[in-house]
């Protein structure tokens, strides 16, 4: 039977703040990513074929909206259908232009601008594969009056933090002494 665990590591050097690590284990090794310790979990299912990490991202501008600044961090079995149909999913149009894309670091990326109700998004879609999973992520923020000026270069900047952060293995995972360890037995 596999287990599913999650690991909490407080890291420093965050641009803001504090920074914690989560990871997941594969069939074959793990996937882990640091997300930073002030975004909300929206959704956490740590099992495979599609495991999915929700985050929201706090921006003042979105507060009393139904707009939010939202990123999820995906592991996909791909020989499962579930997992197949998922990573199909990973930078699909939302309208009738195509994303735009590109590939840094072994990241393919979908950039493209939806909208939600009245309001603009940019979503940005990326794939790659690590461990024996490919991880999909997708960064989706809202274009509000209110936002910094420099709000879509912050997003930018939170996205490339997040992608350069996703590491994995194959073979058994080995916890660092700090880590605190959640298990839930199937």
């Amino acid at each position: 039977m596999k287990r599913a665990f999650l690991l909490f590591s407080l890291l420093f050097g965050c641009t803001l703040g504090q920074c914690v690590e989560l990871g997941i284990l594969t069939n074959g090794g793990f996937v882990a990513f640091t997300v930073d310790d002030d975004w909300p979990v929206v959704s956490m299912q740590t099992h495979l074929p599609v495991a999915v990490a929700a985050f929201q991202i706090p921006n003042p501008s979105d507060e009393g909206t139904s707009d939010s600044t939202n990123l999820s961090i995906s592991l996909l079995q791909v020989d499962a259908e579930e997992g197949k149909a998922m990573l199909a999913k990973i930078g699909a149009p939302y309208g009738t232009a195509a994303p735009r894309i590109e590939k840094s670091e072994g990241w393919m990326i979908f950039r493209q601008v939806a909208m939600q109700g009245s309001t603009p998004y940019s979503v940005v879609d990326a794939r790659k594969d690590v461990a024996d999973v490919v991880v999909g992520v997708r960064l989706a923020w809202p274009h509000l009056a209110n936002n910094p000026p420099d709000y879509d270069q912050t997003m930018n900047q939170k996205l490339a933090a997040i992608l350069s952060s996703i590491r994995g293995k194959l073979g058994k995972y080995e916890p660092k002494n700090d880590e605190v360890i959640w298990r839930r037995q199937e």
